[in-house]
């Protein structure tokens, strides 16, 4: 297989940029994602691909309940804040407003144009990512629905 081809062939599928968000007890978890899809309509189901070796991952793998913030597609800095592990202070992650999230206590994002809190079901574990499969608990929208960031509209890439 031609890795340069394989690059360009794997950057043409289409991904949104979320920011997941996971608590236990005082520690949490924030991280930009993007590997994500909806997989069943009843009940309401989704997949999240979660890089093996962040402290999400192990969050997840030992946690049930996470929050997925859906990113707007004016809100690159928002994305880009949580590449690197987030600062909890003042109800605050990373320097975003947050509140928590009523059914799994993860972080919401006041800004993030929409969101769900998720419980998961299973797991698909095997090469650098593990598969998530959850089951959305709750959802809503935070002010007026957005265009959502793509990964194309951004410089930043995660196919390869």
């Amino acid at each position: 297989m031609d890795s340069d081809i394989r690059k360009q062939v794997m950057r043409l599928f289409t991904y949104g940029v979320y920011v997941l968000t996971a608590r236990q007890k005082d520690e949490v978890v924030g991280s930009t994602v993007t590997w994500v899809s909806q997989a069943s309509f009843e009940p309401l189901r989704i997949t999240v691909a979660v890089k093996v070796g962040g402290r999400a991952h192990e969050m997840l793998q030992t946690g049930s309940k996470f929050a997925l913030n859906l990113i707007g597609q004016n809100q690159r800095e928002i994305a880009a804040a949580f590449f690197k592990p987030p600062k909890w202070s003042d109800g605050q992650l990373s320097g975003y407003p947050c509140h928590d999230g009523a059914l799994s206590g993860a972080p919401i994002l006041d800004d993030a144009p929409g969101w769900l809190e998720a419980q998961i079901n299973g797991s698909i574990e095997g090469g650098d990512h593990t598969i998530f499969v959850a089951d959305v608990l709750d959802l809503g929208l935070n002010g007026d629905a957005l265009d959502s960031l793509a990964l194309r509209d951004t410089p930043w890439h995660y196919g390869h």
